[in-house]
């Protein structure tokens, strides 16, 4: 719970460009995690399927995450 409120506490702080850099990131985010989900559920129905490909947008994103938190942070 606290956690929340101070992550709201952090969106509500953020200046103009700030809060777009912001949502496009995690638009961008929320289409790779679809994109993951569906070559997850292509996976299962394919065994051949490379099982490293889905894990590359996930890990990119959490780090593109941590540099965006980590860069607010120092403002």
């Amino acid at each position: 719970k606290e956690y929340v409120a101070n992550f709201e506490k952090f969106v509500r702080s953020l200046n103009t460009e700030e809060l777009k850099a912001y949502r496009a990131f995690m638009k961008k985010r929320e289409l790779a995690q679809k994109e993951a989900k569906e070559a997850k559920t292509d996976e299962s129905s394919d065994e051949e399927a490379d099982p490293g490909s889905s894990n590359e947008d996930e890990v990119s994103g959490a780090s593109a995450e941590d540099e965006e938190q980590m860069s607010s942070e120092e403002d």
